[in-house]
């Protein structure tokens, strides 16, 4: 059987509607009749322990800040205020019922020492002040003075009581004391050690120890029993090392 080109077009159309369209149907719902909804995924919260880790941190920071901007602080002022070397000077020294018997010594001695402070800047706190009277360089008694504070411009006096009670003085030493006993005079060394912290205001600028050298103070003893004896010379200063 031959086409002629319109029975071709009608063939085609009539080929098409043979065969219905397609039928699409809706997706069915899941089981319990309502549709579902996928559910939207939250991040995830930070866990209890971030906020106070976060607040730690910050407070750190803050610590080192001001211990940096302090030290800078108290560097500045030690280069604008440099601190000057405290002024002592012995103003009395004086010793009492000094017996020296088979290399045993029992004496005491008052002490009066002015401390001065120079400057017009800054205050100097003492602390741990450590106060020894010596024979050459063996110590025969010592003592711990309390704390003190001296503001600019300002100075005390150091009224020292120390006692030797039954000391031993070894060979050489015994021998010396007794020469220099019978003399009528005798020479002692008196020392201080501490620690001096400078202060403007509220500012402490440094913290240093001293050293405080009183050598060859030169008494003179009565040769009776009462072993009284007196400084010679007047007051005498002292060398301050920083």
């Amino acid at each position: 059987m031959a086409f002629v080109p319109d029975d071709r077009a009608k063939y085609a159309a009539g080929y098409t509607s043979a065969f219905p369209p397609p039928v699409y149907y809706p997706p069915a719902y899941p089981t319990g009749g309502y549709p579902y909804t996928a559910a939207t995924p939250r991040s995830p919260s930070p866990p209890p322990h971030d906020a106070c880790s976060s607040f730690l941190r910050r407070m750190i920071i803050l610590v080192i800040v001001v211990t940096v901007v302090m030290g800078l602080i108290s560097i500045a002022a030690w280069f604008i205020l440099p601190p000057q070397v405290p002024e002592i000077r012995v103003e009395s020294f004086s010793v009492s019922n000094f017996n020296l018997s088979s290399s045993i010594l029992t004496a005491k001695w008052d002490v009066a020492m002015n401390v001065n402070n120079p400057s017009e800047k800054v205050g100097m706190v003492y602390d741990r002040v450590h106060t020894l009277v010596l024979f050459g360089e063996r110590i025969l008694t010592a003592k711990f003075l309390p704390p003190f504070y001296l503001e600019k411009r300002d100075q005390t006096t150091l009224n020292v009581k120390f006692t030797a009670d039954s000391e031993y003085m070894e060979g050489v030493l015994d021998e010396i004391m007794q020469v220099d006993r019978r003399n009528g005079e005798m020479l002692f060394n008196l020392r201080m050690t501490a620690f001096i912290t400078f202060k403007n205001g509220i500012w402490t600028l440094s913290k240093q120890s001293v050293r405080v050298y009183c050598d060859y103070l030169r008494v003179g003893l009565s040769k009776s029993s009462s072993g009284a004896g007196t400084l010679i010379g007047g007051p005498r200063d002292c060398l301050v090392y920083l």
